[in-house]
Protein backbone atom coordinates (compact mmCIF):
# COMPACT_ATOMS: atom_id res chain seq x y z
CA UNK A 1 0.00 0.00 0.00
CA UNK A 2 2.73 2.47 0.91
CA UNK A 3 4.61 1.92 -2.33
CA UNK A 4 1.42 2.33 -4.36
CA UNK A 5 0.62 5.60 -2.56
CA UNK A 6 4.16 6.90 -3.15
CA UNK A 7 4.04 5.93 -6.81
CA UNK A 8 0.61 7.53 -7.29
CA UNK A 9 1.48 10.90 -5.78
CA UNK A 10 4.71 11.06 -7.77
CA UNK A 11 3.39 10.04 -11.17
CA UNK A 12 -0.39 10.46 -11.46
CA UNK A 13 -1.50 14.03 -12.13
CA UNK A 14 -5.02 13.14 -10.98
CA UNK A 15 -3.74 12.30 -7.48
CA UNK A 16 -4.72 15.06 -4.99
CA UNK A 17 -1.14 15.19 -3.65
CA UNK A 18 0.54 15.24 -7.06
CA UNK A 19 1.28 19.00 -7.01
CA UNK A 20 3.31 18.59 -3.80
CA UNK A 21 5.24 15.58 -5.13
CA UNK A 22 5.29 14.81 -8.86
CA UNK A 23 4.47 18.42 -9.67
CA UNK A 24 7.66 19.49 -7.87
CA UNK A 25 9.69 16.83 -9.69
CA UNK A 26 9.79 14.31 -6.82
CA UNK A 27 10.11 10.78 -8.20
CA UNK A 28 9.91 7.26 -6.87
CA UNK A 29 13.24 5.80 -7.97
CA UNK A 30 12.55 2.21 -6.98
CA UNK A 31 12.16 0.04 -10.09
CA UNK A 32 9.38 -2.08 -8.65
CA UNK A 33 7.21 -2.70 -5.61
CA UNK A 34 9.35 -5.74 -4.73
CA UNK A 35 12.58 -3.72 -4.84
CA UNK A 36 10.97 -1.18 -2.49
CA UNK A 37 9.70 -3.87 -0.10
CA UNK A 38 13.07 -5.64 0.00
CA UNK A 39 14.94 -2.39 0.59
CA UNK A 40 12.61 -1.33 3.41
CA UNK A 41 12.70 -4.78 5.06
CA UNK A 42 16.50 -4.88 4.89
CA UNK A 43 17.36 -1.26 5.73
CA UNK A 44 14.42 -0.12 7.86
CA UNK A 45 13.58 -3.17 9.97
CA UNK A 46 10.61 -2.88 12.28
CA UNK A 47 8.67 -5.62 14.07
CA UNK A 48 5.27 -4.77 12.57
CA UNK A 49 5.47 -1.35 10.82
CA UNK A 50 2.48 -0.15 12.82
CA UNK A 51 2.52 3.45 14.09
CA UNK A 52 5.43 4.38 11.81
CA UNK A 53 5.47 6.01 8.41
CA UNK A 54 8.02 6.06 5.63
CA UNK A 55 9.44 9.57 5.51
CA UNK A 56 11.89 11.24 3.14
CA UNK A 57 14.85 12.64 5.07
CA UNK A 58 15.37 15.41 2.49
CA UNK A 59 11.97 16.68 1.38
CA UNK A 60 13.41 18.18 -1.80
CA UNK A 61 14.86 14.86 -2.91
CA UNK A 62 13.34 11.70 -4.35
CA UNK A 63 12.09 8.45 -2.90
CA UNK A 64 15.43 6.67 -3.19
CA UNK A 65 17.42 4.23 -1.11
CA UNK A 66 19.22 6.25 1.54
CA UNK A 67 16.67 9.07 1.62
CA UNK A 68 14.02 7.11 3.49
CA UNK A 69 13.52 6.54 7.19
CA UNK A 70 10.84 5.27 9.53
CA UNK A 71 9.23 8.07 11.49
CA UNK A 72 6.34 8.55 13.85
CA UNK A 73 3.44 10.64 12.64
CA UNK A 74 4.72 13.59 14.69
CA UNK A 75 8.25 13.32 13.26
CA UNK A 76 6.80 13.12 9.75
CA UNK A 77 4.59 16.17 10.26
CA UNK A 78 7.53 18.10 11.73
CA UNK A 79 9.57 17.27 8.60
CA UNK A 80 7.41 19.34 6.25
CA UNK A 81 8.81 22.08 4.06
CA UNK A 82 6.75 24.67 5.93
CA UNK A 83 7.76 23.53 9.42
CA UNK A 84 8.89 26.27 11.77
CA UNK A 85 11.88 25.87 14.06
CA UNK A 86 13.09 28.08 16.88
CA UNK A 87 16.84 28.48 17.35
CA UNK A 88 18.05 27.52 20.83
CA UNK A 89 21.52 27.21 22.33
CA UNK A 90 21.23 23.43 21.78
CA UNK A 91 20.20 23.84 18.13
CA UNK A 92 16.91 24.19 16.26
CA UNK A 93 13.76 22.77 17.88
CA UNK A 94 10.41 22.39 16.16
CA UNK A 95 8.13 25.12 17.51
CA UNK A 96 5.54 22.53 18.62
CA UNK A 97 8.11 20.98 20.96
CA UNK A 98 9.35 24.24 22.49
CA UNK A 99 7.54 25.77 25.44
CA UNK A 100 7.04 29.42 24.68
CA UNK A 101 5.98 32.11 27.16
CA UNK A 102 3.71 33.57 24.45
CA UNK A 103 0.66 32.17 22.69
CA UNK A 104 1.14 30.38 19.38
CA UNK A 105 0.60 33.34 17.05
CA UNK A 106 2.85 35.65 19.06
CA UNK A 107 5.56 32.97 19.12
CA UNK A 108 5.37 32.46 15.34
CA UNK A 109 5.55 36.20 14.72
CA UNK A 110 8.72 36.45 16.77
CA UNK A 111 10.31 33.45 15.07
CA UNK A 112 9.48 34.91 11.63
CA UNK A 113 11.24 38.10 12.74
CA UNK A 114 14.35 35.98 13.29
CA UNK A 115 14.30 35.95 17.09
CA UNK A 116 16.02 33.08 18.91
CA UNK A 117 14.49 31.27 21.88
CA UNK A 118 16.59 33.36 24.26
CA UNK A 119 15.44 36.59 22.61
CA UNK A 120 11.81 35.47 22.79
CA UNK A 121 12.17 34.77 26.51
CA UNK A 122 13.80 38.19 27.05
CA UNK A 123 10.94 39.75 25.11
CA UNK A 124 8.49 38.01 27.42
CA UNK A 125 10.32 39.29 30.50
CA UNK A 126 10.16 42.82 29.08
CA UNK A 127 6.42 42.40 28.40
CA UNK A 128 5.84 41.35 32.01
CA UNK A 129 7.96 44.18 33.38
CA UNK A 130 6.10 46.73 31.26
CA UNK A 131 2.77 45.07 32.14
CA UNK A 132 1.79 44.77 28.50
CA UNK A 133 -1.28 42.94 27.25
CA UNK A 134 -1.65 39.45 28.82
CA UNK A 135 1.37 40.05 31.05
CA UNK A 136 -0.05 37.87 33.86
CA UNK A 137 -0.43 34.88 31.52
CA UNK A 138 3.07 35.47 30.12
CA UNK A 139 4.47 35.74 33.67
CA UNK A 140 2.86 32.41 34.60
CA UNK A 141 4.28 30.73 31.50
CA UNK A 142 7.72 32.16 32.23
CA UNK A 143 7.53 30.81 35.77
CA UNK A 144 6.66 27.34 34.45
CA UNK A 145 9.74 27.38 32.20
CA UNK A 146 12.14 27.57 35.13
Amino acid sequence: RRYDAIKARCSEQTNPAWAQYGGRGIQCRFKSRMEFIRWVATNLPHPHYLNVEIDRIDNDSHYTPGNLRLATRRENVNNRRNSTYVQTAQGPIHVSEWKSPFDTSATYRRIKLGMTAEQIIESARAAVQAKRKNWRVIAARLASLT
